[in-house]
């Protein structure tokens, strides 16, 4: 062993020495409060051990322990964020600002635009209505009224409100538009009304009769000429069907149900429709004829008959009940609608 190493095991020795010497005091109830530091000087013995050079003085500092325990010191604990929710209300009110004013939805106006070709503008809801004007292919206008029927809308024109036939335009948005009128009803023309002046009282000559013989007078003339007139015709873009179809209402603007609606043409074809509203065939007051399965070039003379059955049968005969009017087709508008009002 040399000279250092017998020092360390020297100085080892006196360290375990001085340890459990001050833990023999602490349990024998001699301790002082305050820590005390010891300066221990250790001298190499010169005496009983091999000459060797002297290592310089060494000075151990020993810490002693009071019995008070020292604190034992935690790391802080983490903030932990809490995520703030905000508080609901029913009422949706907002609690930093309760007069803070919600967007208002915007409204969706009704409009109607001509989808297929430009369309007439009228003064009223019918054909027989003056002209005032046209809306042109692909140009829209607002919707502000229909008809009973929807089949004629109200719109805002640059001359005021005017109408325009639904079956040769599109709308959107027009579910809840109001009736402005009852029905289309237009003022009948001056030629579909015959002066009750042609029709003169008549007059009787004085004839003796039995007593047991009735008189029989006559009865008043009607004011109009027949008792169907044409109530509106248009055409509606359609190139798969020829075909004429309408409506059938009286003065009140009620369906007609039972009136079968004749077509011909010079030269021999002639059919007569099923009656007007037949149950589980047309709603009530509806009608139309199939002329061709594609939409072909015609001139069709339509008229309401009392005929007793449908079809080619059904002309034979037939009693004439309104004007017949004549309704052309071609190769596009191969629909064509004719609406009729029933006078008496």
């Amino acid at each position: 062993m040399s000279k250092r190493e017998l020092s360390l095991v020297i100085i080892l020795i006196s360290l375990n020495y001085i340890i459990f010497s001050q833990l023999f005091i602490r349990i024998a109830g001699d301790v002082s409060p305050t820590p005390t530091v010891k300066s221990v000087v250790i001298s190499t013995p010169t005496s009983a051990l091999p000459t060797f050079t002297p290592s310089p003085t060494q000075h151990i500092v020993i810490a002693t322990f009071t019995s008070t325990p020292l604190p034992i010191l935690l790391s802080s604990p983490t903030d932990t964020v809490t995520p703030t929710v905000a508080e609901s209300h029913e009422d949706g009110e907002n609690d930093n600002n309760e007069n803070e004013v919600l967007p208002t939805p915007t409204s969706v106006k009704a409009m109607v635009m001509a989808s297929n070709t430009a369309v007439n503008l009228r003064t009223g809801p019918g054909i027989n209505y003056e002209l005032v004007g046209v809306l042109d292919l692909g140009a829209s206008l607002e919707i502000v009224g229909r008809n009973a029927r929807s089949s004629w809308w109200q719109v805002k024109y640059i001359n005021g409100l005017v109408w325009i036939a639904a079956s040769v335009t599109t709308a959107s948005n027009a579910d809840d538009v109001p009736i402005v009128s009852p029905e289309s009803i237009p003022t009948l023309p001056p030629q579909a009304i015959v002066p009750t002046s042609t029709y003169p009282p008549p007059t009787y000559t004085s004839v003796p009769l039995p007593a047991s013989t009735p008189v029989t007078l006559p009865t008043s003339t009607p004011s109009f000429q027949y008792q169907y007139t044409t109530n509106n015709i248009f055409p509606q873009v359609n190139e798969a069907i020829t075909q004429i179809r309408g409506y059938i209402e009286d003065v009140n603007g009620n369906p007609v149900n039972g009136v079968r609606v004749r077509v011909r043409v010079d030269g021999g074809f002639c059919t007569v429709s099923v009656p007007s509203g037949e149950a589980g065939v047309y709603p009530a007051g509806n009608y139309d004829i199939l002329l061709d399965g594609r939409a072909k070039p015609g001139n069709w003379k339509v008229a309401i008959v009392n005929a007793s059955s449908s079809g080619p049968s059904g002309c034979n005969g037939a009693e004439v009940l309104s004007e017949e009017k004549e309704v052309p087709t071609d190769t596009m508008y191969g629909v064509v609608y004719v609406e009729w009002r029933k006078n008496y």
